[in-house]
């Protein structure tokens, strides 16, 4: 019995031709990394885009926080630092 050549599947094909129109995913809320080939890329991940859009949302949720921690007090400040919750 010869043996059939290994095809490509078509889904993943246009998944991968698709590739480029996810790079902006990368900039927002997307968190699937099983139905986003930039996101949940190995190799990209080990590179660091990962941890770079952990610190990125870091630095956002900062900047977000700054002008509403000029209404509350210090010790409400200390303690959602401690805790993370008011």
């Amino acid at each position: 019995m010869a043996s059939i050549p290994h095809r490509a599947q078509p889904r993943s094909l246009i998944r991968q031709l698709a590739t480029p129109l996810y790079l902006p995913t990368i900039f927002t809320g997307a968190k699937s990394f099983a139905n986003n080939p930039v996101i949940g890329n190995p190799l990209l991940n080990r590179l660091g885009l990962h941890s770079g859009r952990m610190l990125l949302a870091g630095g956002m949720a900062e900047l977000r926080r700054a002008p509403l921690a000029l209404a509350i007090n210090a010790e409400d400040k200390a303690a959602f630092r401690r805790d993370g919750f008011l």
